[in-house]
């Protein structure tokens, strides 16, 4: 979401002050610095790593600045690193500007009834058309997806995680290959991808803190239409790749991915829910059993982004491995 820099500074952090000089000083601990300051937008270079540094960095985020500063030296202590930012690109901007405004009720009935109707059969092997595609709501690698995919997938297999879960990180995003049938209109086109990209949100129900400069431009979401424990199957959710992975997947014959990974595949943008807390009242016993793999999908699909692609060598390597994933757990050909 926020366009890099080259830059990177080790900054120190245990039991030090966060002091956000626009508003007021607080002490946070690792999991509420990103629940808490930085939670107005998602950072996915935020990283802990053991190293011997200390130092003083200042970020700036949404026009408010921070700064994260060790006063006692501490050798081999858990530092926070912190790659530098410019503000987000006025594309990722538009991006979350159009999403809020234009993902209502009807928008999202809309797309079910257009998309979830699967009609166009090609074998899942299809990944290789996401070689045209660059997700416009995501700057921390502007490489084709493909790659971004090998690189999910081979973190998840570098931890010894089940052959299934790989293929989760694998296709996770296949989704996105709705813009072959999706127009500008609908905000599902390479051009507009308001409706295939970009962390989601419950419609029909207050919009989380995020962003909060758009909340009021969706009038749906003024609304608190569910009851406790519906369940987020049972609820409406901006239209996405997510939705629309698993419609192709849960729709077809033959598929025997684990109920976790179509879960994971569902939900994983849904980044409000799972990494912020939020929406917890509409959670039923399902969600909160399942949501676990939900994380961890999130773990190795942000942490695994690298600007560096694969030579042409390893990557049909890799491609040939995961191929035999691909026959394994999914039917030669699937309804798109």
């Amino acid at each position: 979401m926020l366009k890099e820099s080259t830059e990177k500074t080790s900054v120190a952090f245990s039991d030090e002050e966060v002091v956000c000089r626009d508003t007021k000083r607080i002490k946070e601990n690792e999991n509420e610095i990103v629940k808490g300051s930085l939670q107005m937008m998602r950072i996915p270079q935020l990283r802990v790593y053991d190293v011997d540094t200390s130092g003083e960095f200042s970020l700036k985020l949404h026009h408010i600045k921070f700064t994260i500063s060790k006063r006692k030296p501490r050798s081999l202590h858990k530092y926070l690193i912190l790659e530098p930012f410019s503000f987000i690109t006025d594309a990722v901007r538009e991006h979350y500007k159009d999403m809020r405004k234009k993902q209502t009720i009807k928008h999202v009935t809309h797309c079910a009834e257009k998309y979830n109707l699967m009609k166009t059969k090609m074998s899942p092997w299809a990944v290789e058309l996401m070689e045209t595609f660059v997700d416009i709501s995501d700057p921390d690698i502007n490489l084709p997806q493909v790659t971004h995919l090998l690189q999910t997938a081979e973190s998840i297999r570098a931890e010894g995680l089940p052959d299934w879960f790989q293929l989760v990180g694998f296709i996770h995003d296949l989704g996105k290959m709705m813009y072959l049938k999706g127009c500008d209109a609908d905000g599902s086109s390479l051009q507009s991808q308001w409706s295939i990209v970009g962390d989601t949100f419950v419609i029909g129900a207050p919009l989380p803190a995020t962003n909060p400069e758009f909340n009021a431009l969706n009038h749906d979401n003024d609304l608190d239409v569910y009851p406790d424990g519906v369940g987020l199957t049972n609820v409406h959710i901006a239209y996405g790749h997510d939705e629309y992975l698993y419609q192709v997947l849960a729709q077809a014959q033959g598929v025997t991915l684990p109920a976790e990974a179509l879960f994971a595949i569902r939900f994983h943008s849904l980044y409000p829910w799972h990494t912020h807390g939020e929406y917890s009242r509409l959670e039923d016993s399902t969600d909160r059993a399942l949501k676990n793999w939900v994380l961890l999908l999130n773990q190795h699909d942000l942490y695994s982004k690298d600007k560096a692609d694969y030579t042409d060598t390893k990557k049909q390597e890799l491609l040939c491995y995961y191929r035999g994933l691909v026959e394994k757990y999914l039917p030669a050909e699937l309804l798109w």
